[in-house]
């Protein structure tokens, strides 16, 4: 699991950003970090990478155990607290962060699991809870009218729609809506992992139920096929893709 994150190559490759962003850049943050949307602002802006909801969910389990357990890991990341968690709204909820650090050490997996699930259910429409303007973490009450909000704007106020499981074809996507650049090679960073993880299984059998970011991420791959097929792209080896080394 790596750390810089891909914006960094591109930011070297596109500088400056202000100059190649139509309208200019807003917040820098906004790049980096993941806010949830304001409206009416925000309307016609969004440019989205939508990923299935368990997955999602256990890449950030995955992702704060290494931060737990590997000091130099976090060091190199430039995280030495769990601030970034109050920051995704989990300080205004009931949840612990200190736990967590409790359930990764201990042995105890059922006291782990108990712990971990009261994540896990502050991240059930996460997504959803993001385009309506809450933090992810936020303990928000969700609801099929909650639902039908967030759908809506997905459809009437995103610039693009992807998918984080068809990366490659999510950017060449986003090339030929934007930039007229469909068969134009792509930068190392587009393509790139940053911060992949380990693929072995959690070892916490957890329930990742959420209807709200299921219903939602269905609802995002109609409008990723529907782009798609106004603007047909073949897909491809990635090794076929990236631009050649200078």
């Amino acid at each position: 699991m790596g750390c810089g994150p891909p914006i960094g190559e591109l930011r070297e490759k596109v500088e400056p950003l202000n100059e190649n962003c139509q309208n200019g850049l807003v917040d820098i943050k906004r790049i980096d970090m993941h806010p949830p949307a304001k409206w009416p602002e925000d309307k016609g802006h969004i440019v989205s990478m939508f990923r299935e909801p368990k997955k999602l969910k256990i890449s950030f389990i995955m992702y704060l155990r290494k931060l737990m357990l590997e000091p130099e890991y976090a060091k190199g990341c430039g995280v030495f607290d769990l601030g970034f968690l109050s920051a995704s709204g989990l300080g205004n909820s009931t949840f612990e962060h200190k736990n967590l650090k409790k359930a990764f050490l201990t042995d105890d997996v059922q006291n782990a699991t108990r712990i971990l699930q009261g994540l896990v259910s502050l991240l059930v429409g996460c997504q959803t809870k993001m385009i309506l303007g809450y933090h992810c973490l936020s303990d928000v009450a969700l609801s099929s009218e909650s639902l039908q909000n967030a759908t809506a704007h997905l459809s009437e106020d995103f610039a693009f729609v992807g998918l984080v499981e068809k990366w490659v074809l999510s950017v060449r996507l986003f090339g030929s809506m934007f930039e007229g650049t469909r068969d134009q090679c792509l930068l190392p960073g587009e393509v790139m992992n940053g911060r992949a993880g380990n693929r072995s299984p959690l070892p916490y059998d957890l329930d990742f139920t959420d209807p709200y970011d299921s219903s939602l991420y269905i609802h995002a791959q109609r409008i990723f096929h529907a782009q798609l097929s106004s603007h047909p792209i073949q897909e491809a080896a990635i090794k076929d893709l990236v631009c050649p080394s200078q």
